[in-house]
């Protein structure tokens, strides 16, 4: 027992010592943001939306938009309502609401990293597990997410908490996980609704296990969770689901992105102009994901799955740097588009490959290409880990980080199709550095072992 005791004490130590090194280092980084740019750009992407909504609720007028013109609000059905209310409560209620927040998800962050390094802890060495933890963490697209007005930072700590909980629910079932999983998936979803049809993936693995009560269990607890929202939806909007989101990415994006694929337009210039009108009608008969994907794929089977695949490298390769570049133009993200395999379809890809490097300075090129690379060798590690997993009988672990993983890209690559850049990927990068751990110390093992065999033929050889 005594044994036991100290090595939890020392763990709570480490992981300590990991939250506050962490956290210090995320302080150090936003002050130095604010001196740089100051916090006005801490509001980035949907931020401003989330505002609106958000204090139009603190206002008694609802959770909408409000029309200028007729000073009628209208119900939001896309966004759902936690992220938008924490970040005009902090925006309303504090001084320097904003930066206040941003320190407060530093805070959240550093508990994803400690919950990253208790995951990875139990498949990987503690070295091993720490440094995953930390690259992370300090990842630099990451680590701006954490300070910026972006729902990413509760999101994915939320989701980190779940699969935590979800892990040891099948290794030994408890009630106890059971709520804390489901309960955690349920209030992400409340964050972004992006997660929604992961909790059905839930279920179905716990219904493989035999573990019948779980699964029951599980989906009753996501569904009372989710169903205020959904009746809410209904009687505001007359659409009972818990958002649109989806239904609208699909039926506009992803639409878009097969018919630049079809007729070699270039996917980043979303002008319906430049399409023929079997778009327009196509867009007419796309009702939600469902509709959407088998339409495109009955109609233009060669371009839906060239669309699948080079969106699904560009996912997984678009390093997403050009984000620290940014203009007002929004030029860079657009020439960075042309660094991606999304440039394949365009039938002029060779000028625009080559526009794009004369119009980023080199000191911009070699960030996005060195980034380019590092992902690269990220998702190469990333599958050497989960063959890894697989010899070493992890089964529990490679099942549910393969099936987050696949479950994040299709829903990027199905909902946006080329419009999928770098921060969808974000709640899978927890998952893709763990299993790259996993893959280096596969590597490094498989080389001591032939290097140790190497020696003893030589020593024989030798003799």
């Amino acid at each position: 027992m005594k044994k036991y005791f100290s090595s939890f004490l020392q763990l709570i130590a480490q992981e300590r010592a990991l939250f506050f090194f962490v956290l210090s280092i995320k302080i150090l980084f936003l002050i130095g943001f604010l001196v740089l740019f100051g916090a006005s750009r801490l509001e980035w992407a949907d931020s401003q939306t989330y505002n609106e909504l958000g204090i139009n609720v603190f206002r008694g007028l609802g959770y909408g938009h409000m029309q200028i013109d007729s000073l009628r609000l209208v119900p939001d059905l896309q966004f759902p309502p936690l992220y938008p209310i924490i970040l005009a409560f902090f925006h309303l209620y504090f001084p320097h609401g904003f930066v206040v927040l941003s320190i407060v998800q530093a805070i959240i962050a550093a508990f994803s990293t400690v919950l990253i390094y208790r995951i990875g802890k139990e498949i990987m060495t503690n070295d091993a597990a720490v440094a995953t933890a930390l690259l992370f963490s300090f990842e630099p697209l990451t680590a701006l997410t954490h300070i910026l007005m972006m729902p990413e930072t509760f999101f994915v700590f939320l989701l980190l908490v779940s699969i935590y909980f979800f892990i040891k629910l099948i290794d030994s079932y408890s009630a106890r996980e059971v709520f804390i999983s489901a309960g955690s998936l349920g209030v992400a979803l409340y964050v972004k609704p992006v997660a929604l049809y992961l909790a059905v993936l839930f279920v179905l693995l716990l219904a493989t296990r035999h573990l019948w009560g779980a699964a029951i269990l599980y989906a009753v607890l996501v569904g009372v969770l989710l169903c205020p929202w959904v009746l809410r939806n209904g009687y505001m909007g007359g659409s009972y689901v818990f958002s649109t989101h989806s239904t609208n990415a699909v039926c506009g994006y992803f639409v878009f992105s097969v018919f630049a694929t079809e007729y070699h337009t270039d996917p980043s210039n979303m002008d319906a102009a430049l399409l023929p009108s079997s778009f327009k009608s196509t867009l007419t008969e796309c009702h939600g994901i469902l509709s959407g994907v088998m339409i495109t794929a009955f109609r233009y089977p060669i371009s839906f799955i060239k669309t699948i695949v080079l969106s699904s490298v560009a996912f997984l390769s678009n390093e997403g740097y050009a984000i620290f570049f940014q203009d007002q133009l929004n030029t860079i993200k657009r020439h960075n588009n042309y660094l991606t395999p999304t440039v394949f379809v365009m039938h002029d890809w060779q000028s625009k490959i080559v526009g794009a490097i004369s119009a980023i300075n080199p000191l911009q090129l070699i960030i996005i290409l060195l980034g380019k690379l590092f992902w690269a060798c990220i998702i190469a590690l990333s599958f050497v880990g989960g063959l890894d997993l697989l010899r070493r009988r992890k089964i529990t672990h490679g099942a549910v980080f393969l099936v987050v993983i696949v479950y994040f890209i299709a829903a990027a690559v199905l909902g946006v199709g080329y419009a999928a850049g770098a921060r969808l990927r974000i709640p899978i990068h927890p998952f893709l550095f763990i299993l790259a751990g996993c893959g280096i110390a596969s590597l490094r093992s498989e080389s001591r072992y032939v290097w140790q065999r190497g020696n003893v033929s030589l020593k024989a050889l030798k003799h």
